[in-house]
């Protein structure tokens, strides 16, 4: 042993979510230890060979009796001339079953990929694998962080591009996505930075319209070791432009960014889950409806519009103003920060968002404005009319009025209930005790009973296939005894789950998927209507009248100093 360092030893458990999936971290950590541990070889099918692969059977193998020892070095805070090395030995010992599906989740984390047929995202018996280029990313940073020597995989390796992959922040209680501006911003950015442009390259001169590209907008590029281009977030499209099933749109930002205008929902989720640290195509499908939450993306047909967005070959989005401005500001920040532009005397750009088209009229002469694009624009503003109706108690109550007369008060009626069970949330502590987190629960199953279990009283018009999901989730949480003691007014709740409060939060993200959908309904369909009706006119004409009473009052009070100065000075 070195002088001056010590060593440590520790033990760690592998962590599982509550829908029974491994922590991403281990995902990764224990794939890069199969790469590190496992034999890479020629293997032949139906009369053709694949180099540099291993079969299911190897994987198999090689997690049932998984060796590897890694170290860490970090300084010593009881001594900084010391250093604390951390060697780990790590021995897995599971059953055929359990390394199928952790082989599974490999596949489904697009770290592996089936050597035959790339688009096969099924981990069975006798296939042939190979890492894909996200893999290869995390078994060097596995390698980095761990001290591994992986010199002797590297020449089975070197043929597969070096991409970087981007880093998607989870909570550390159960492994979710975090979501918001603030996490999804960047993740956009490299995405619309990243998917294939059809037509003319960024080089184009300026001058030139925005261009035309026929090809497959819903077709994205495999993330195989004969991808044809080595540039981080960049997608070859020789696939793509094989096929003209669709039309592809590239623009040109006034800023002078050119970016995909329009894609399929399958590209967006694609791309997400072969470039980001994502466990599934399914939390990809999150973050692509996080983008529409945000205002980034909208549906081309507005036919096809709803809440979320899920991966369909069919269906398109197009990037909104505000995705446009989103991109356009990170690419002139990185630009200025390139050509390191000191001139504080430089005029600021306003970036004051109205919502008006982005793209100069002359650039684009042969692309109308989708129709749908105007009627996000609508729909953002009957949402903010919506918000302030909702936020105001004596509007809030005329607009409940107003959707009795119409068969729809159902609708502001789960509004109500689900926001007094976030207030109720919000004013508790943070570390409330278990029973208060069941009671929120209960409460939060009262909601789903009454607005969306099959059969309920004051049924919603939501999707069906979200009542379906969401009435899997409930059933595998809660439990329903249907005993009955004097004075009980419902049936006992039982909860089932390891952990109330991932079910808690679970139960409330689904509500607001939900809350988010019928937000959306309502400012489509009832605020129009609403806010020509007599009683809310009236109710505003009085409020401007009172508005201006007070600001002409005001503005008299304001001016009577001024005039008195002046006097006083003519008299001086």
């Amino acid at each position: 042993m070195d002088s001056g360092v010590s060593q440590q030893a520790y033990t760690s458990m592998m962590k599982f979510t509550l829908d029974g999936r491994p922590y991403v971290k281990d995902i990764h950590d224990l794939f890069a230890a199969l790469i590190v541990q496992i034999k890479f070889d020629t293997h032949r099918y139906l009369f053709r060979n694949y180099a540099n692969t291993f079969s299911s059977e190897d994987a198999i193998e090689a997690l049932g009796d998984l060796k590897f020892s890694h170290t860490v070095r970090k300084e010593d805070p009881n001594d900084p001339s010391k250093q604390l090395r951390t060697t780990t030995t790590t021995t897995f010992n599971m059953a055929r079953d359990m390394a199928k599906a952790l082989c599974q989740h490999f596949v489904w984390a697009r770290l592996l990929e089936n050597a035959v047929d790339q688009q096969n995202r099924s981990f069975r018996d006798r296939n042939i694998w190979q890492l894909t280029p996200k893999g290869l990313y995390v078994l060097k940073d596995f390698c980095t962080r761990t001290e591994i020597d992986w010199s002797p995989r590297q020449k089975h390796l070197s043929h597969i591009n070096t991409i970087q992959v981007v880093h998607i922040a989870r909570t550390d209680d159960d492994d979710q996505i975090l979501l918001g501006r603030q996490y999804a911003s960047s993740v956009f950015r490299a995405m619309i930075s990243g998917l294939p442009l059809e037509g003319d390259t960024p080089a184009t001169p300026p001058s030139r319209p925005a261009s035309i590209a026929s090809n497959d907008s819903s077709s994205s590029s495999s993330s195989s070791s004969g991808q044809g281009s080595n540039a981080p977030f960049a997608m070859s499209s020789n696939e793509a432009s094989s096929q003209s099933a669709s039309v592809t749109t590239a623009k040109r930002h006034k800023s002078g960014t050119i970016m995909r205008a329009v894609f399929s929902s399958l590209l967006c989720c694609e791309w997400l889950a072969e470039y980001c640290s994502v466990a599934s195509r399914d939390e990809a499908e999150v973050l692509a409806t996080e983008f529409l939450k945000q205002g980034w993306v909208a549906y081309q047909d507005s036919k096809q519009a709803v809440s979320y967005v899920r991966a369909v070959k069919g269906v398109n989005l197009i990037i909104t103003n505000k995705g446009k401005q989103l991109v356009s500001e990170s690419t002139q920040a990185a630009m200025r920060a390139a050509a390191d532009t000191t001139d504080a005397s430089a005029r600021p750009r306003s970036q004051d968002y109205d919502g008006k088209e982005e793209i100069p009229e002359e650039s684009s002469p042969t692309l109308p404005r989708p129709p749908s694009t105007t009627a996000v624009d609508v729909n953002e503003g009957n949402s903010q009319r919506l918000k302030v109706i909702l936020d105001d108690p004596q509007l809030r109550s005329l607009f409940k009025d107003f959707l009795r007369a119409n068969f729809c008060e159902e609708n502001l009626d789960f509004w109500i209930d689900l926001n007094t069970l976030k207030r109720k949330r919000r004013n508790q502590s943070p570390a409330m005790p278990t029973q208060n987190q069941k009671d929120l629960l209960e409460d939060a199953y009262d909601i789903w009973s009454t607005y969306l279990a099959p059969g309920a009283p004051s049924e919603l018009n939501v999707e069906h296939g979200m009542l379906q999901e969401m009435a899997r989730v409930v059933s595998s949480m809660v439990t329903i005894v249907p005993t009955y003691t004097p004075g009980q007014v419902k049936p006992t709740i039982v909860i089932s789950t390891p952990s109330t409060s991932q079910s808690l939060r679970i139960m409330l993200k689904w509500l607001d998927k939900v809350e988010d959908h019928i937000c959306r309904l309502m400012a489509s369909d009832s605020v129009p209507k609403f806010v020509r009706t007599p009683k809310y006119r009236k109710i505003q004409a009085a409020r401007e009248k009172a508005e201006e009473k007070r600001d002409s009052k005001t503005l008299h009070e304001d001016e009577e100093p001024h005039d008195y100065q002046k006097e006083v000075e003519a008299t001086g």
